[in-house]
Parts: structure tokens; C-alpha cells; sequence
């Protein structure tokens, strides 16, 4: 290296070291921090409630005794406030090294859109159906139901009432909520269907039950209506469904042989009776389909038995011998009627009536000729086919009963003493 240069070069290095002494020299001056200031705002200044504070892109500046000042990211400094569950204008005070400074930020109320069923589902009643869409205590602080609406699906929205709806069918139900200071205010719409109800379960306790009358004998009548329910002591009750919906209640009958059912007409009083020929049948319980009720049909047999026939209870026999009337007969051969007639005449003219419902169901077979005689100690008889003689007879008593509805399961007989008198 020539002379030129390194004299040059000495230059130099002196020269730094004098700079590096002054500035040593300074060194020796306070550093404590005396203020602070938010110099750069964040790039977001506005939220809604239930953010958290962003501190990105702020920048503060700090100012120090000796005059110096430095400029940090507002990250290093420490917010007052960093989640925001107020709306409205809020000053976040910024603190480092014991100082602070603040900025405001702008806080919105939030959207809140409440957790609930879009699809909403009740059964016919009969009586207005509120729903509730949310649990109320669901709701964050301050917000609040105004008004619940319905109206018929897909009409108008000036349609929407206060009134619930009653009847089967598809609705919707609005709800409006009151958003208070943090929340907006908000609408939600739910469809709504209002199901047909079945007429069963509609009914009080109510089922068609055939106890006490799944068999009956013939002559009893039964009230159909009676079969829908059963009271708190297992008795039969009435129809408990109301007379508007028990009027769309058809009971039929219907038998073995039968290619169409008969309909039973109820009775003014709403009753269902009926009296029907020995035998078995259908009985059908239908349910019209109606604007709030399913229709049903519901069939169950029915045994009608035909009635054993009593002497003095179903039918009274009379005898008249010889033109002259006797009293009415009983059954059993120990109730005697004494039979005198005069010795001119020894052959005994005996003709048998009977009445009551035996009579209009049931035809006579035996005749007067078809008698029995011997002794009445003994239980021997010979047909006769007059009477000749003195002596106890028995006259034997045939029904024929076309219709089936009455039965004689035991020997039916009218017995008597026959005399000459002098």
C-alpha cells in the first residue's frame, strides 16, 4: 500500500472512533419510558358482539426521557378489553411500561338465529294447538319472544293471527324475537301439520270392546254404542266421542249367508240397538273420514243364541176339552189339570193354543190325537188316538221353529186326569 493510502485509511479510522465516543458519551442520558401513544389504528375497527379483539396492523410509539422515541407493534402492548359482548362504541386502553394510551373501536349488535324444529307435528284434538319452537331460557341475556303467529301453509303473510289453529292440517308458525341492545332483531318460520286424529284414540279410554255381548240370546237387545269404552270399574260406558263426530259412527250387521251388510240406524238418544234372528254374524263399526278423523272399520263376531222356551214365560198353553176351557197348562208331569167329562160322551174332544213369541216364531206339530196313557206311577205310555177311558194321559208338545231363535232342549208335556162322571 503506497503512503496516500494508508494515511487515508487512519483518517477514516479515527474519524469512527471520535463518532463512537460521542455517541458513548450519550449513552449516559436516561432511558425510562414517559408516555406512550396508539400512532397506527388495527386494521379492523369494527365488530360485532361476541368477536374477539384484533390487534393486527396497530403500531404504538414510546417516548423516553431522554427525549428518544421508539415505535413497537400494538401487539406488545397490553388491551383492557379483548372480547366484546357489548354492542356500542368502545375505547380499548392500551398499557406498556406502566403507561397507556387508547384507541375506539366500533362493536355491532350480532345475528342470533335460535336452534329449532323446522318441521313441527300434533294430532287433532279438538282444541286450539300452540307450539313452541325454542326453549325462551335459551336465548342469550336481553334478547326476547315478541309474538308467535300462524297461518295456512302458503298463504298470505297478512294472514299470520295470534289465534293457534285447531283443525287437521298444514300451517306455519312464526316466531319474532326482540334483539335488545346486542342482538338484531330476527324472524324464524317452522311448518306446522295439525295430523287426523283416529277416532280411538280421540275417544276417552275409548276402544270397541265386545265384553258381555259377544254372545247374546235371542229376544235381548244390545246398544252397539255401549262397545266404544270401558269406565274406571271395567263397565261398559257410553260413546264417549261427541255427538258431532259419534254421528259419523255406521254400525252394520252382517251374517254368514248375507252378500251385503245391514245398517243399524241409531235411535233419536243417539242408541244403536239391535235385535237380531239366532245365528252368527259380522258386526262392522265404520268411521267416516272427516276433515279432523280418519276413517276405520273395525268388525267383530257376534253369536246370537237362540232362547230355550219356558211354559208361562215365553208361551201360555191353553186346553179346552170338549168346548169347555181349562186353565192355562204348566210344563211337568206333577202340575195335574183334572179333565171331568159327562159318561155320555167318553171320548174327549182336546184342542191346544199357544201364545206369546213362541207363537209368532215357532209352529205347533203335535195335534190332540198324539197322546200317551198308563198309569202315572209308571213312566210307560202307549200312543192313543182318542180318549175312551179313565186314566192319567200325557200329551207330548212339538215346536217347529223355522227361524231357529227358540229351542225346547227338554221334554215339554201337558199332563192330566181323565174321569167319568156320572
Amino acid at each position: 500500500m503506497n503512503t496516500l493510502a494508508k494515511n487515508l485509511s487512519y483518517a477514516v479510522c479515527l474519524c469512527l472512533l471520535l463518532v463512537g465516543a460521542v455517541m458513548l458519551a450519550g449513552c449516559g442520558g436516561s432511558r425510562e419510558v414517559t408516555g406512550i401513544k396508539v400512532t397506527e389504528l388495527p386494521d379492523k375497527t369494527t365488530y360485532v358482539v361476541g368477536e374477539d379483539l384484533q390487534l393486527e396492523g396497530g403500531a404504538f410509539t414510546v417516548t423516553r426521557e431522554d427525549g428518544s422515541t421508539d415505535k413497537f407493534d400494538l401487539k406488545y402492548a397490553e388491551p383492557s378489553i379483548t372480547h366484546f359482548d357489548k354492542a356500542g362504541v368502545v375505547t380499548i386502553v392500551m398499557t406498556y411500561a406502566g403507561k397507556t394510551s387508547t384507541f375506539n373501536v366500533t362493536v355491532n349488535p350480532a345475528d342470533f338465529i335460535p336452534t329449532y324444529t323446522h318441521d313441527v307435528y300434533a294430532t287433532y284434538t279438538g282444541e286450539p294447538l300452540a307450539v313452541s319452537l325454542i326453549d325462551e331460557n335459551a336465548l342469550p341475556a336481553g334478547m326476547s319472544i315478541t309474538g308467535t303467529a300462524y297461518k295456512v301453509y302458503g298463504a298470505d303473510d297478512s294472514t299470520y293471527t295470534a289465534t293457534a289453529p285447531t283443525n287437521a292440517g298444514k300451517y306455519q308458525v312464526r316466531v319474532t324475537f326482540d334483539g335488545g341492545d346486542n342482538y338484531n332483531d330476527t324472524t324464524i318460520v317452522a311448518d306446522y301439520t295439525i295430523e287426523k286424529a283416529d277416532y280411538l284414540s280421540f275417544a276417552t279410554n275409548g276402544y270397541f270392546n265386545f265384553q258381555g255381548i259377544d254372545h247374546v240370546t235371542y229376544g235381548e237387545t244390545f246398544d252397539l254404542s255401549k262397545t266404544w269404552s270401558l269406565d274406571d270399574q271395567g263397565g261398559l260406558g257410553a260413546a264417549p266421542l261427541p255427538a258431532e263426530y259419534a254421528s259419523n259412527i255406521k254400525y252394520y250387521f252382517k251374517g254368514l249367508n248375507d252378500e251385503q251388510p245391514t245398517e243399524i240406524t241409531p235411535n233419536e238418544k243417539g242408541e244403536v240397538f239391535a235385535k237380531l234372528n239366532a245365528g252368527t254374524y259380522d258386526i262392522i263399526v265404520k268411521g267416516i273420514s272427516t276433515d279432523n278423523l280418519n276413517e276405520f272399520t273395525q268388525t267383530r263376531k257376534m253369536v246370537v243364541e237362540s232362547k230355550q222356551l219356558e211354559l208361562g214365560v215365553d208361551f201360555d198353553i191353553i186346553v179346552t176339552t170338549n168346548g169347555d176351557t181349562q186353565t192355562k197348562l204348566q210344563q211337568g208331569i206333577d202340575n195335574i189339570v183334572l179333565v171331568s167329562v159327562p159318561s155320555t160322551d167318553t171320548s174327549a174332544s182336546i184342542s191346544i193354543v199357544f201364545y206369546g213369541d213362541a207363537a209368532t216364531y215357532c209352529n205347533q206339530v203335535t195335534t190332540v190325537i198324539n197322546m200317551k196313557f198308563g198309569n202315572k206311577a209308571t213312566a210307560e205310555y202307549t200312543y192313543v188316538d182318542t180318549i175312551t177311558s179313565e186314566g192319567y194321559y200325557r200329551i207330548e208338545l212339538q215346536l217347529d221353529c223355522p227361524t231357529n231363535n227358540y229351542r225346547l232342549d227338554v221334554s215339554t208335556y201337558i199332563g192330566f186326569q181323565f174321569d167319568i162322571t156320572e
